[in-house]
């Protein structure tokens, strides 16, 4: 029996001979960015949208009969007992509001060659003042190399902006479930005088 060594052919570079189009990359990245920035707030709105749902189901006389039976149990006014179970509710929906929460931002240091063209702080795009000419006059003056920098400034803006919205995503994750654990606490409670029959 005869062996031969198994050669893998190489594939011919996508562009031979030509440098990759680095802008239409960097635009790729900046697209993604922003789709994912878009799941996180549809994320966020859907963990507001859940705590009204259940907040409409639940209703208030189901947290009105378990807030007296835990006033009952563990001594404390009616109106103290309500608000604890209603208080994880709350913070879930303030945690993923903080998501949705606008955000700028400036600690990220501006790449060099970067003419600013596309973010909507002072110092990029305010300081044309609305004035369509002076911006196309700043557009048609920007080399290719200028905004690739400009798009690669904007990635690094909207990345420290979307960690943050995740982390806040993850926040109201933990609030969330805390809010799971408080309904079903809420559900036994009101439904306590029935069981105790």
């Amino acid at each position: 029996m005869e062996l031969h060594a198994v050669t893998k052919e190489a594939e011919p570079p996508a562009t031979v001979g030509q440098p990759p189009d680095l802008l239409a990359a960097a635009r790729f990245t900046h697209a993604n960015l922003q789709d994912m920035v878009k799941v996180a707030d549809a994320k966020a709105g859907a963990l507001i949208a859940a705590q009204a749902v259940v907040a409409t189901v639940l209703g208030s006389a189901a947290l009105g009969e378990a807030g007296d039976a835990l006033a009952r149990f563990a001594g404390v006014p009616g109106a103290v007992a309500r608000l604890a179970l209603l208080l994880p509710s709350v913070a879930a929906i303030g945690l993923a509001l903080a998501v949705l929460w606008p955000r700028r931002e400036e600690s990220v240091a501006p790449v060099p060659r970067s003419p600013r063209l596309l973010w909507i702080s002072a110092e990029d795009l305010g300081r044309f003042k609305g004035s369509t000419s002076d911006y196309m006059a700043a557009l048609q003056g920007a080399g290719e190399a200028d905004l690739l920098a400009d798009v690669a400034f904007e990635n690094l803006k909207i990345r420290a902006i979307l960690a943050e919205k995740f982390k806040w995503l993850k926040c109201s994750y933990w609030g969330l479930a805390a809010a799971v654990v408080s309904w079903c606490v809420t559900l036994l409670l009101a439904a306590e005088p029935a069981l105790s029959l």
